[in-house]
């Protein structure tokens, strides 16, 4: 029997693990329940104090109340007119398709709303290929075929205006049903839409522009402004276009188009912060004088505020964070965005990265606390909430119990962590920081903590780097790093880097570790006698070998490199997007998929797979090994005969029994 489960069973008999005394009732392998997490919060309390998710659509009822479609909390969320209190308005928050009764819908990360005279609510249901509609409390399907990922409604009169968004067209329903008719075709993205007169308004989110159409065809279709940068909502206040935009929320701008001149104005433009971040939708609201107020949601903060015509006198109407971000006891404790998970070497502590940020999980009491990290994503070394980290993907313990070694992905740094002080440490890396859709380069070398330009000679550099592994005498990490599809080592003591596997050119090829080739490679565990290095090989759907002292690399599950689902010998599996990976007891190791949904295990001595959990079919389920559904497996940590998993979009710890 190993320490760890030696340990975990003595505190178990102990009765001191309040975490998971209620997880005995497991009766079955593969059996799950939520650890900690909840996918939304704030219902019943006032708009500014709940938690929204990537909220992409809102409409102002003829009731004075708002609808919110609540993206990825899959439910319609409305916020009372009259007391500003906010309620789950309909769905369950599990992903699916469900009609019937609006507390028993289910959606799709649904993306538009609009709401008719009727009090009618009609959904663009995304991922569903479908546009739904909520009629009293009944929810039912009104458009569910031909339709690709619609992301637009607009009412006009008695006509319902759908944005089909994967097929670039613009199409026309009844609001009491009838035949679907194609209004325009050949968009580039259509979105969000509005209207004025005889003219349709289309937001492109492909080429970034605003495109008019004569609903009448009295006069030829133009574009009526372009320039934009992750064109969001647009919407007419009389004879005034208004559009948000902002490359990748860190500009959050608000334009306005005079209508009758085509002259675009820029009106504001703010910094990124928290809460004002990647506007995604807007409306306009009057008050009793006809004075109109300017409704913006952000999808990247997950909130609602209101501005002057002008774009100024900006106010908090919802969303208390961008995440599930509440510490404390796990009972009342929400993350956001879970990745990661590091179990201390003592089992007490288990350390998880989210939403960016470092938390600790108190396995014996039961409280989680932040440890350090902020929801704004930057490069600062520091202690705490002044530390900035940008996707921290993986992490590594330290065998006393006092550092946490971390791969800042977008970043490109390597660093550490005390977790006593909440201090970070730079190790290694240099370049940009903060950069997601760059190419950093690739080269060996040292530390370089100041240098944020690429290509300095003698100075390390990584592109993306995603997973990290400590060996047995922690003089060593290990990097996956995938954009430049290559495996490295860092010596702890010094900095510096060395090449392992890869040549960096995506491909499927074993052999002489320099020679071999891996095609996104994301995570990294290694052997209990630090002799193996094994490579969850993501866009080659396999688990891959590597000899650390011949440097020879091998496949260890699915020599075909191809996506699907089989389980069996290693030679005849199949896998569809491996993540991560965990080494466990009994030669076991662990892996989460993020194409099948799945948590799976291999074991080394029979080289046979087999299922942990998952049906395959995304959703927020527990139960049995076959049942239990997953909105995005990642990361895991193996406590004697329980599996920690984070279950990235429902912001939860799942565990899961191996007994």
């Amino acid at each position: 029997m190993c320490k760890k489960r030696s340990l975990f069973l003595s505190l178990l008999a102990g009765g001191l693990l309040v975490l998971l005394v209620p997880a005995l009732t497991l009766a079955a392998y593969g059996d799950s329940r939520t650890a900690i997490g909840k996918t939304y919060a704030g219902d019943g309390e006032d708009a500014a104090e709940a938690y929204l998710d990537t909220p992409k659509g809102f409409t102002l009822g003829p009731d004075g109340n708002i609808y919110i479609a609540d993206t990825t909390n899959n439910v319609i969320r409305r916020i009372n007119g009259r007391t500003n209190k906010i309620e789950k308005y309909a769905g369950t928050g599990e992903f699916g398709k469900q009609d019937g009764f609006r507390h028993y819908a289910q959606f799709g990360y649904p993306e538009a709303i609009v709401v008719d005279g009727l009090d009618r609510v009609f959904i663009a249901d995304t991922l569903n290929n479908r546009i739904r509609k909520i009629d009293g409390n009944e929810v039912s399907t009104i458009v569910g075929d031909g339709l690709a990922q619609p992301r637009g409604l607009m009412i006009r009169g008695e006509d319902l205006y759908i944005a089909d968004t994967g097929h670039n067209r613009i199409l026309r329903t009844k609001l009491n049903g009838g035949p679907v008719i194609e209004v325009a075709k050949n968009f580039s993205t259509p979105t969000k839409m509005t209207w004025r007169g005889q003219f349709l308004y289309v937001a492109n989110a492909g080429n970034n522009s605003i495109e008019q159409i004569d609903l009448f065809g009295q006069s030829a279709r133009q574009r009526i402004a372009g320039g934009f940068a992750d064109l969001g909502g647009i919407q007419v206040n009389g004879t005034d276009l208004y559009a948000v935009a902002g490359a990748q929320g860190v500009f959050n701008e608000i334009y306005r188009i005079d209508l009758r001149t085509k002259e675009k104005e820029l009106l504001q433009q703010r910094r990124e912060t928290e809460m004002l971040n990647w506007a995604s939708d807007m409306f306009f609201k009057r008050n009793a004088d006809g004075q109109a107020t300017m409704y913006v949601l952000f999808k990247g903060g997950s909130s609602i505020h209101s501005f002057d015509l002008n774009g100024e006198n900006e106010q908090l109407v919802a969303g208390k964070h961008r995440y599930g971000n509440k510490f404390g006891h796990l009972s009342e404790a929400l993350i956001g965005r879970p990745q990661a998970l590091e179990l201390s070497a003592d089992s007490y502590k288990l350390y998880l990265s989210e939403n960016n940020k470092i938390a600790e999980l108190n396995l014996i009491t039961g409280n989680l606390r932040e440890v350090a990290g902020h929801a704004m994503d930057s490069y600062t070394e520091g202690t705490g909430s002044e530390v900035r980290f940008s996707d921290v993907t993986d992490m590594a313990a330290s065998s006393d119990g006092q550092t946490l070694y971390l791969v800042d992905r977008n970043n490109h740094r390597i660093r550490k962590l005390n977790v006593a002080t909440g201090e970070t440490t730079y190790i290694t890396g240099a370049g940009e920081v903060n950069a997601y859709n760059s190419n950093n380069g690739y080269q060996e070398g040292g530390p370089c903590p100041d240098t944020y330009e690429t290509g300095v000679a003698g100075c390390a550099y990584f592109n993306r780097p995603t997973g990290i592994a400590l060996s047995p005498d922690e003089k060593t990490l290990y990097i996956a790093e995938g954009s430049n599809n290559r495996i490295r080592g860092v010596h702890v003591d010094s900095g510096h880097t060395f090449h392992i596997a890869g040549t960096g050119e995506a491909g499927y090829v074993n052999g002489f570790g320099p020679w071999s080739k891996f095609n996104g490679p994301f995570t990294l565990a290694i052997s209990d006698d630090g002799r193996t290095l094994y490579v969850a090989d993501k866009y080659n759907h396999s688990i891959r070998e590597i000899n650390l002292e011949t440097k020879n690399v091998t496949t260890l599950v699915n020599r075909k490199g191809l996506p699907g689902y089989k389980e069996g010998h290693v030679s005849e599996a199949l896998l569809s997007i491996p993540e991560y990976i965990e080494v466990g007891a009994n030669g076991d190791i662990f892996f989460s998929e993020a194409g099948n949904l799945r948590v799976r295990a291999v074991n080394i001595a029979s080289r046979h797979t087999r299922l942990v959990s998952g049906s395959g079919t995304r959703g927020l389920a527990n139960g049995n090994k076959d049942t239990t559904r997953w909105t995005g497996p990642k990361g895991m940590a193996v406590r004697g005969d329980w599996l920690f998993v984070t279950d990235f979009y429902s912001d939860r710890i799942k565990l899961v029994n191996l007994r």
